[in-house]
């Protein structure tokens, strides 16, 4: 075939490429949109999906205070806070989760035709790996109270790996926040709940991996009390990962010691 005849070829192939993940990337935004879940009742509009929704309710919730929505700013002429909610993943929550893991993990190392690809990628991922109610592996999201948008998403996955390669369990993993509401709390009450399913599962010890050059991260986890365990080498990006483990057991006792020095400084106060 003459170069130009192989030119032309590679620039069809690559329209035809982009036409596909466009339309994938619509049909999932439909979806998005087709599966708005009703946030007083916790169940989907979206029928083939309401066998997961009718096992997985809301569990507890958190209120956050974040930032104005931008949108939201010329109609709220009050300036009252909006409040947020913390809930276990739904079926349908996969769609706009993908947006936002794309987004935090793949926009400054991908062009526009790589993160289409990318973010159709994790899409399948999350939904091949949905949870099943009856295994310790959980998906929770944080949402806008008024429309039940998904702002983060978080995972925790208790259950035992054959691979070799594989990170100690439990483990926690896809924490990502929307860009707009970063830096809010939202990933730590997304962390604080993800800890408290490894507590109901009888465990005590929690692990995550991070690249080490995400200082943000790094810092927001030792605050939250993780500590680094050991580094590694990632097959893929060849990028160094820190591997944290933070200890529930001790975070709870030093709790329950904090709060009883509080009771008897108290009752001594009320002594004299």
């Amino acid at each position: 075939m003459p170069p130009k005849h192989k030119r032309i070829s590679a620039f069809l192939s690559n329209i035809f490429l982009c036409c596909g993940l466009l339309c994938m990337s619509t049909l999932l935004c439909l979806e998005s949109v087709e599966g708005f879940v009703n946030i007083d009742t916790g169940y989907t509009r979206k029928a083939k999906s309401q066998t997961h929704c009718s096992l997985l309710r809301p569990i507890k919730y958190q209120q956050i205070s974040p930032p104005m929505d931008p949108l939201a700013a010329s109609s709220n002429s009050q300036g009252e806070d909006q409040i947020y909610f913390i809930r276990e993943a739904l079926f349908v929550d996969m769609s706009p989760a993908a947006d936002i893991l794309t987004d935090g993990f793949f926009s400054e190392k991908t062009n526009f035709v790589t993160y289409q690809f990318e973010k159709l990628k994790t899409y399948l991922s999350l939904e091949s790996s949905f949870p099943n109610p009856s295994e310790a592996h959980k998906m929770i999201v944080a949402c806008r109270n008024t429309d039940g948008k998904v702002l983060a998403l978080a995972e925790v996955d208790g259950r035992p790996s054959d691979k070799p390669d594989a990170p100690p369990r439990p483990y926690m993993c896809n924490v990502a926040v929307d860009r707009v509401f970063r830096k809010m709390g939202v990933a730590s009450k997304l962390i604080e709940a993800c800890e408290e399913e490894v507590l109901k599962w009888g465990r005590t010890e929690i692990f995550l991996r991070v690249r080490e050059n995400n200082n943000a991260a790094i810092n927001m986890y030792k605050k939250l009390g993780y500590d680094v365990e050991n580094i590694s080498i990632d097959k893929d990006s060849n990028d160094s990962l820190l591997l944290m483990k933070k200890d529930l057991a001790k975070e709870a006792d030093a709790t329950t010691a904090a709060t009883g020095n509080m009771k008897i400084w108290g009752s001594e106060f009320l002594e004299l």
